[in-house]
């Protein structure tokens, strides 16, 4: 059975409970070829790319949305918090 580092993590644990060094788990995994389902050679969805774009693009309009709504609330709050101030101190 392989054992990960970022499992032995995860479960707290450390290479020297396992008795095994760096090196030797750096070679392990040097040796080892990825699982099948993780390579992604000659896959291009175009498709799903050009969503992914679309989608992109409306999540940033919408951030600039927010962010202007956000701006003009904190000026509006300043004004009032100046009114404030200049009207206390007559």
């Amino acid at each position: 059975m392989l054992i990960s580092l970022e499992a032995l993590a995860m479960a707290g644990a450390s290479s020297i409970q396992v008795a095994m060094d760096i090196e030797e788990w750096e070679l392990r995994d040097c040796e080892q070829n990825p699982p099948p389902h993780l390579l992604a050679e000659d896959y291009c969805n175009e498709e799903h790319f050009l969503n992914f774009i679309d989608h992109q693009e409306e999540v940033d309009k919408g951030g600039e949305k927010r962010k202007r709504k956000c701006i003009r609330s904190i000026k509006s709050r300043l004004r009032a918090l100046v009114r404030a101030c200049t009207r206390g101190s007559r």
